[in-house]
């Protein structure tokens, strides 16, 4: 437990407040015992008492008017309510999809933005299952309502060539359907690859949006299918892989589509291309 400079004043002024008090019966005490010595004690003594109390009665006004650090009060408050909630598993850092998709959009609208960060808009609104603003970020549009929406604002620079293509990785593989489903998954269905960290719980780290139509369907993921701009595939480290189909086009589970398994990657260290199975159906 840390004691901070106020609970240090608090306990010396506890201990002035006790010395004072013991000199003050001191010389009571050596009058019942010795009367001679008496006399003698208790002027001095009584002098250092009233100063010792003084110095006491001080400092404790001194603390009382004090109070709080200016503003510490408030900085509580605020942290408490900006403290972010647990959902269901706790998030470190983490960035949280909220809070990355907000940083997005007061980029896009102040600043405007390249066509791959509205691409990175409209998979975020996609897997949070709001279709119609996706469609809007494909548009280079912010949803109605979002102040200061800056549609016609000059796109950023793109980044130099290399820099962060050079850092990246690639997970490539391919996905399968199962012959059990192969009768009752029709063309034109909406396929999602979802790469998510295992060590870093939090919205997928890449995704890969595309339509069935022959199998087996390759995929590849990098950099360029993040979500959010502070999740990526070549720092996520250990990954699992998945595909599903759906029938709505909305990336969270629905009952009816059709899942493959969770397969487990390092995509530093994997040589060979990812198989997924697509072979249940979610119920």
């Amino acid at each position: 437990m840390l004691i901070n400079a106020r609970d240090l004043c608090w306990f010396l002024a506890g201990i002035l407040s006790a010395i004072a008090g013991a000199m003050v019966l001191k010389p009571v005490l050596a009058r019942l015992d010795i009367r001679r010595k008496a006399a003698a004690l208790v002027k001095p003594s009584g002098l250092l008492a009233a100063l010792m109390g003084a110095f006491a009665i001080v400092l404790f006004i001194w603390l009382m008017s004090r109070g709080l650090p200016r503003g510490a009060a408030d900085d509580n408050v605020t942290a408490q309510v900006n403290a972010p909630t647990s959902r269901g598993s706790s998030s470190p850092s983490a960035g949280s999809m909220d809070a990355s998709l907000m940083r997005l959009e007061s980029r896009l609208a102040a600043q405007g933005g390249t066509d791959a960060d509205w691409e990175l808009l409209a998979q975020t609104y996609e897997f949070m299952g709001r279709a119609a603003d996706a469609q809007s970020a494909r548009s280079h549009q912010l949803p109605a309502g979002l102040d200061g929406a800056n549609q016609g604002a000059p796109d950023s620079p793109p980044p130099p060539a290399g820099s962060a293509a050079a850092d990246s990785l690639e997970l490539a593989g391919a996905v399968e359907l199962a012959d059990t489903l192969k009768s009752k998954v029709p063309g034109g269905l909406t396929l999602f690859v979802i790469a998510k960290a295992v060590n870093s719980p939090g919205p997928p780290v890449a995704v890969m949006r595309t339509t069935t139509s022959q199998w087996p369907r390759r995929f590849s993921l990098d950099d360029t299918s993040a979500m959010v701009p502070d999740r990526k595939l070549s720092t996520a480290g250990l990954v699992t892989v998945e595909a599903r189909v759906s029938r709505s086009g909305v990336a969270t589970p629905q009952a009816g589509d059709f899942q493959s398994g969770l397969t487990t990657v390092n995509p530093r260290e994997r040589k060979k291309s990812v198989r997924l199975v697509i072979d249940r159906v979610i119920g």
